[in-house]
């Protein structure tokens, strides 16, 4: 059977969009970043494609998206890569973004 693509629909696949400004100098490969997320997305999402400044990550329910795309950044932030790294995505409700632009731990205080 041939999957359709259209407009309609919660349940469709979305795919985000993640680019970085550099990798950093602990990986010598996108692959090794892509190696590590296949291994924490399992059913939930895949890496469509990659390059050596982004990569794609298909998510396989629409409900999940937002959840995806934080993990993701999170797995990125923890594997090193720089502020800047960005996840964005088109949905229903139109584009999002998503940015490493400050720690996100708590106990760090980024009010100017």
């Amino acid at each position: 059977g041939g999957a359709t693509v259209g407009d309609g629909g919660g349940g469709g696949q979305v795919t985000v969009t993640v680019t970085w400004p550099a990798l950093p100098a602990t990986i010598d490969k996108a692959a090794e970043i892509v190696d590590q997320l296949q291994a924490d997305l399992r059913e939930r999402a895949d890496v469509a494609r990659f390059d050596e400044s982004s990569l794609a990550v298909t998510v396989y329910r629409r409900d999940e998206v937002e959840a995806v795309a934080a993990d993701v950044l999170d797995k990125l932030e923890f594997i090193g890569l720089p502020l800047g790294t960005t996840a964005d995505w088109v949905d229903d409700a139109g584009r999002h973004v998503r940015t490493l632009d400050a720690p996100t731990h708590p106990n760090v205080d980024t009010t100017a």
